[in-house]
């Protein structure tokens, strides 16, 4: 009786650690974008710009694999896993936009994008955090 309940906990704790784990990368990668956009919003330097740019879509494209919180009871399949992994290819085109633009020294116009950004993480934040 007693292993069992040793093994039960175990597992019980291996969970959480896990998803706490998984938790935290997930808080890491949405600070990563947000400091990011904080970054290009002050920069005008196209190597900084992107640096940051290539920063982002990295953090993107690994928060892209992760369940907030709010969605973990939810089958991979499901339409909210679908529309939150959605939101992130919108994310990463219009960050893919905005480097084509800095590669094309548009820095203004690439730093236009930035504001389709924050609508972008202000609509999504609000419906997964």
């Amino acid at each position: 009786m007693k292993k069992k309940l040793l093994s039960f906990l175990l597992l019980i704790g291996f969970a959480l650690s896990s998803s706490l784990a998984m938790a935290a990368n997930l808080s890491h990668d949405m600070k990563t974008l947000n400091g990011t956009l904080r970054a290009i919003e002050k920069s005008n330097d196209p190597k900084q710009l992107k640096k940051a740019l290539h920063t982002m879509r990295s953090a993107a494209k690994n928060a892209q694999k992760k369940i907030p919180r709010k969605l973990r009871h939810h089958p991979d399949l499901s339409p909210e896993i679908q529309n939150y992994r959605h939101a992130y290819d919108i994310l990463i085109q219009q960050i893919d936009h905005a480097l084509v633009l800095v590669e094309q020294d548009q820095i203004d116009d690439a730093k236009n994008i930035m504001n389709d950004i924050k609508i972008t993480r202000n609509i999504y934040h609000k419906k997964y955090r």
